[in-house]
């Protein structure tokens, strides 16, 4: 994907990890093939990303990784803030 990307392009300035998949329910629900889903795409989809385009924007002086979250990072960032404030 990376080097279609390039190729099409000609480089990559910035870098936008967005994709992102839950489950809804209790822990005890999940399976072990739902649960490899959820980390695959979240942790090992990002990690992917990031190896291979990191080398291109270094080698550029570039660091464009504006952070994204679902509306879970959101809401966790929102309850952690009211915490402090209590």
């Amino acid at each position: 994907m990376i080097a279609e990307v390039t190729a099409h392009f000609g480089k990559i300035d910035v870098l936008v990890n967005n994709a992102g998949v839950s489950s809804f329910g209790l822990v005890t629900d999940i399976t072990s093939d739902e649960w490899k889903r959820i980390f695959d795409v979240n942790v090992y989809g990002t990690f992917l990303t990031v190896k291979y385009v990191l080398p291109q924007m270094i080698s550029r002086k570039l660091s464009m990784f504006p952070p994204c979250g679902g509306g879970a990072a959101h809401r966790a960032k929102a309850a952690t803030a009211l915490r402090r404030a209590l």
